[in-house]
């Protein structure tokens, strides 16, 4: 038994049939704990540092039916276009980066040549975006 009291376990249900919780009083001098008893659950609340394996299936589980939500208008937008997300991506970075090299946008997307070309041939022969020599190959 601890200074605070007992604090009994009621069957397997994992439920403190006591629990003491603390307040001090501030109009008194000498403070003194007021003694609380109340229904508490005794699994602990999760660490945001250390999740259990069902907790981060269930957050798993969140981020895809967000990312599904979040893609599914601009989808249905590129739809009407005949484009599909790695055409968003790339006249995305095009956008903002005007004037960069095919490389670059390589290294920016993490796609490999075979993907990138069959994308610029697509946004070129629909006029989205234009090529241009580079100075390298000009000589």
């Amino acid at each position: 038994m601890s200074k605070r009291g007992p604090v009994r376990t009621i069957g397997s249900l994992g439920v403190n049939a006591t629990r003491r919780l603390y307040s001090r009083s501030t109009d008194e001098k000498r403070r003194k704990p007021t003694f609380v008893d109340c229904m508490v659950e005794s699994r602990t609340p999760a660490n945001p540092l250390f999740l259990r394996d069902e907790e981060l299936r269930q957050g798993i589980e969140l981020m895809f039916y967000a990312y599904r939500d979040f893609t599914f208008e601009s989808d249905q937008q590129l739809k009407r276009y005949q484009l599909g997300r790695a055409h968003h991506r790339a006249l995305y970075f095009i956008g903002r980066h005007p004037g960069q090299t095919v490389g670059h946008l390589l290294s920016i997307l993490k796609v490999t040549k075979q993907s990138i070309s069959r994308v610029l041939k697509d946004l070129l022969e629909q006029g989205y975006v234009e090529q241009k020599s580079g100075a390298r190959d000009l000589c």
